[in-house]
Formats: structure tokens, sequence, C-alpha cells
């Protein structure tokens, strides 16, 4: 029974107040956020703009006009749960995807895609602000495509905005008589990729269609993989991704872990630690202590990182540590973060042996 000062019980027995002084969760930051710069509206909108959409159902078509919101829609059919989208101007030339850049860098999402075109200046400059912005902290994936008319091109066009964070779609899908082009896909798979849990794969994940173009042979399939091309295949009853990677050859699980602990460590650095905390040997090992059990509970616990346990790794295991070779200096603290990737089980390969 519980006990209050002022009204304290004569009877003999245990009274037990219990107070949780313990801190609270810091949560994993958000997922399912895609930016898209739309070229065409005829609502109520305004050029240059920053809207962000949460209902699928809801006032995009008032925004931008019915017939302009596809992009929008294929976010939202992908898995997205917000989408924010940039209007651009009548000419939307390169510094106009230059300035929508510049506006989207202070909002929060996950990956970004253009408005179901291919231009090459353009993705070249998309890419270039994702390198970018990593350098900067902010960490997001772009998912391009193309025509699809030649494979040859999709892989090239791989190889010319290779990077880690980056998704190039070289095949598109043919839904109910109508084929829709990997650029055209582009935002349906930023959407999905964007919000995949963290501790699943990619990799053969349902995607919208009911068959793809073009297919590809197995021998196409290997190319591409090696290219870091991301194709689609038509399943005994559905379209799914091929292989999840990135241009960079990266899985896409990785590299979604990857951007989510970059991200939320700048986060909770920025929340708890930064000016808040002596830079002493206290003062750090609640730094420490805040990493791990943030890491702990949101990624190991889920198995989107390894515990180290049944890997046949010692060294698998996560763990925060002050960096040996940079030693704290005044006001500036240096950390290690390890951590081991966990990987779907992807290939199997069977030796079937018959012994008479």
């Amino acid at each position: 029974m519980a006990w209050q000062i002022g009204s304290l019980s004569q009877v003999p027995g245990v009274y037990t107040n219990f107070e949780d002084n313990a801190p609270a969760l810091l949560q994993r930051g958000p997922r399912g956020i895609v930016a898209v710069p739309l070229l065409t509206f005829d609502g109520t909108a305004t050029a240059e703009t920053i809207y962000e959409i949460t209902d699928p159902n809801g006032e995009a078509a008032d925004l931008f006009g019915e017939s302009n919101t596809e992009s929008i829609d294929f976010a939202f059919e992908g898995g997205a749960n917000k989408v924010i989208v940039y209007t651009m101007p009548a000419t939307p030339d390169t510094p106009a995807y230059e300035t929508m850049l510049d506006a989207l860098e202070g909002r929060t999402f996950n990956a970004i895609s253009l408005d179901q075109e291919s231009d090459s200046t353009n993705q070249d400059t998309v890419q270039q602000a994702v390198t970018a912005w990593r350098d900067e902290g902010k960490h997001v994936t772009f998912v391009a495509g193309g025509d699809d008319s030649d494979l040859a091109s999709g892989n090239t066009r791989s190889g010319s905005i290779e990077d880690a964070y980056v998704v190039n779609a070289i095949t598109g899908v043919d839904e109910a008589g109508t084929v829709v082009t990997s650029a055209e896909l582009a935002p349906y798979l930023a959407g999905l990729i964007a919000s995949i849990p963290l501790n699943e794969t990619a990799t053969y994940k349902p995607t919208i269609g009911d068959d793809v173009t073009p297919r590809l042979r197995k021998s196409d399939r290997e190319t591409a993989i090696e290219a870091g091309s991301l194709y689609l295949i038509a399943g005994a009853d559905n379209v799914k991704i091929g292989k999840g990677i990135t241009t960079s050859g990266d899985f896409i699980r990785s590299i979604n872990v990857r951007q989510s602990i970059l991200n939320d460590l700048e986060r909770i650095l920025q929340s708890e630690v930064i000016a808040q905390l002596d830079n002493s040997p206290e003062g750090r090992q609640t730094a420490i202590s805040m990493m791990k059990r943030h890491l702990e509970d949101n990624y190991v616990n889920i198995d989107a990182i390894s515990d180290g346990e049944g890997d046949g790794n010692e060294d698998a295991e996560m763990d925060v540590y002050v960096d040996p070779q940079n030693p704290p200096q005044q006001d500036a603290a240096f950390f290690i973060v390890e951590y081991t990737d966990v990987y779907s089980m992807e290939r199997v390969f069977l030796t079937v042996r018959r012994q008479g």
C-alpha cells in the first residue's frame, strides 16, 4: 500500500511508494517521409513553396489539381506517411532545382525522388546535393529512374550517379495494361524505401504492377547487380524488387540503418548533450550511456544491428567509447560508435545428394 504525508496509517504493515526516475526512452527518428519537387500544379498552391501532405485522400487535389498528384499518390502507395512537396517554378532549370534543394535542406525526410522525370542534369543535381547533405550531417536517399528502353543506358545511369545514398531503378511495371516506367515509379519506390522497417530487406519486397517491363534474363540481372542497378522481377502472384541495392552496391537495408543511426545520434547529441554536459570523465560517460542505450533499445533489440551473439564474430557487439586516438580538448569530445549490420538471407546455395 502507498503512503502519503499528512495521512499516515496507524495500522502495522509496510507502506511503499514507487517513483520511476529512469530517463525517458529516446525514440528513433521519424521514418516514411518522402520529398518530391512538383513540376505541374493548377490548384491553390503557389510556386516555390513547401507543402507537407499527411493524408493521401486529403488536400493534395485542392492544392495541386487532381491531375497533378500522381507522384504524391505513388509515394503514399509505396508506404510513405508524409510527402513534402516543393512546387517548382514555371521554368524548372538547374538553378530552380538548386533552389528547391536548398529549401528542402532544413526539412526532415528519408528519401527524395523527382516528379516522374529522368533528366540526367536534374538527377546529377540531386545526387550532388545528397552527397553535400551527408557532409553536413543530413542523411537521405535519392531514388532515380529512366525510360527503360535500353538496359545498358540504365546501368550507365547507375554508374553516373553512383553513391551509397542513391538508388537507380532500371525496370518499370505494367499495371492493368498501362506501362509505368522506372522514372514514373521512382516516387513509389522512394515511399517504399523510406518506410521499410530497419530490420527488413528491400529485396523481394512486393510492388505495384501485374508484370515487369522489360523482363530481365538471369544474365541481365547479374549485369544489373554489378552495375548497382535496382531491377524488378515478376513473381508467381506479384511484382517485387529483385535485389535491394544502391548504386554503390550497398544493401538498402544497411544504408537505411546507417542513415537512421547517424540522424538519431546527431539529434540526441544536439538536444541532450551539447552545452549541457561537462567535458569531464563523468560527462563523457553520460553521453556514452545515452548513445548506447538508444542503440540497444532501438536497433539491437529489433535485430537492425548485431548484438554479437551467434554471429561467430566476437567483435560484432555494438559499442560506444571515447576515441583513444583523440583525447578530449577543452570543449571538444571525441567518441567512437561501432556496430555490425544484420543481413537478410538473400542467397541460398544447395547441394542435393542422391545416395542411392
